[in-house]
């Protein structure tokens, strides 16, 4: 890692610590720290590497291969989009968010990080919409019913 860069298409794959995000592939590091914004603009800018013909929505394409190429594409705005949540660019993160959804309108963790980004500013009602919307396509997410309950139990609360 020292000599030549190291990269992975699935963050997931090694832990948040060493990962930074770079757009759909993913450099690893040494130590990895929240990126800075320089560093989320260069990202943005990769996405414009990527070439292709025709669509980009994965529910035009019913073959595996160009499905698993498409999710690749659409959890790469939802990665970049969790960096900007992690700065707190709520704006920023929720068109990431959009923007996975407009590759893959059946993300259903790009529907469950648009309800984080709307509970933690307060925003009840869509959380809770967009928490639905991310069970219906992973209805045994106990990670995303535990945020709807958490969405419904603030809205239940009397404002302050």
């Amino acid at each position: 890692m020292k000599k030549r860069p190291f990269y992975v298409e699935l963050p997931l794959k090694f832990p948040p610590a060493v990962v930074r995000v770079e757009g759909i592939l993913y450099p690893i590091m040494a130590a990895a720290k929240p990126p800075s914004g320089s560093e989320l603009q260069r990202a943005e800018m990769f996405y414009s590497l990527y070439g292709w013909r025709g669509s980009w929505r994965t529910t035009q394409h019913p073959d595996f291969f160009t499905r698993q190429v498409f999710n690749y594409r659409a959890a790469a705005f939802c990665n970049v989009g969790l960096k900007y949540a992690e700065r707190h660019d709520w704006d920023s993160a929720r068109m990431r968010y959009w923007q996975a959804l407009s590759v893959d309108p059946h993300l259903s963790a790009a529907y469950n990080d648009l309800g984080v980004t709307e509970y933690e500013q307060h925003h009840y009602d869509p959380a809770i919409k967009n928490f639905q919307w991310a069970l219906r396509y992973e209805p045994r997410n106990a990670g995303f019913r535990q945020n709807l309950d958490l969405a419904e139990q603030a809205l239940k609360q009397p404002s302050r």
